[in-house]
């Protein structure tokens, strides 16, 4: 559970306080597609010139800090993309909760944390629609793929252009998370193991 921070206090310090901005949340590994994701945030601000909007992301730089700072830096992006590293766990809440929406570009996830972290918040919530993500965000998250860059720039103006789709896909988060819950969780597990035992008769 992420504890609850004052906001203001916390995005103040990370010199925020008055932007608005997309999140994404992830170390700097190859199958996070950090790449896709800053090649989409450049594709976006050149067909929205007018746009104010940031791109923050926390967690290591795997690759080593110079080589991502020169890489944003090439592409022009150097005062629109924040590379905030590791933050307490009460920054990672403001973030969440004051995003305009979390862009999560992964290739691969064993689940997915922070699209359920994210419902738990109140941020919209834009992902991938591969391995494990659409099973984690449901009807709850609107999807793009990874692979693409220019779906990726679409979908992030669909979304700021669709705020009542939005507050409809929140409305759902509540019920949604609850298929995340401990109980729902051991009821799956015995309901498995239940299908394990059959299968096992019936071959015998």
């Amino acid at each position: 559970q992420i504890p609850t921070s004052n906001d203001a206090a916390e995005l103040e310090a990370l010199n925020l306080s008055h932007e608005r901005f997309l999140y994404y949340p992830a170390n700097f590994w190859r199958h996070k597609n950090h790449r896709g994701l800053l090649t989409a945030f450049s594709m976006f601000l050149h067909l929205n010139p007018g746009s104010p909007l940031k791109l923050v992301l926390t967690g290591f730089p795997v690759d080593g800090n110079k080589e991502w700072m020169e890489n944003i830096a090439r592409m022009g992006l150097s005062d629109r993309v924040l590379c905030l590293g590791y933050v307490s766990d009460a920054a990672v809440a403001a973030l969440f909760r004051n995003c305009e929406m979390l862009v999560f570009p992964s290739y691969f996830e064993g689940f997915g944390m922070p699209i359920t972290e994210a419902m738990e918040l109140g941020a919209t919530i834009l992902c991938s629609n591969v391995t494990s993500l659409p099973e984690a965000g449901g009807d709850c998250a609107f999807y793009f793929d990874p692979y693409n860059p220019a779906d990726i720039c679409e979908k992030i103006e669909y979304v700021l252009s669709h705020p009542e789709e939005v507050q409809q896909k929140k409305e759902k988060y509540r019920k949604w998370l609850e298929n995340f819950s401990s109980e729902q969780y051991l009821e799956r597990l015995f309901a498995l193991f239940c299908q394990l035992v059959n299968k096992e008769e019936i071959q015998a």
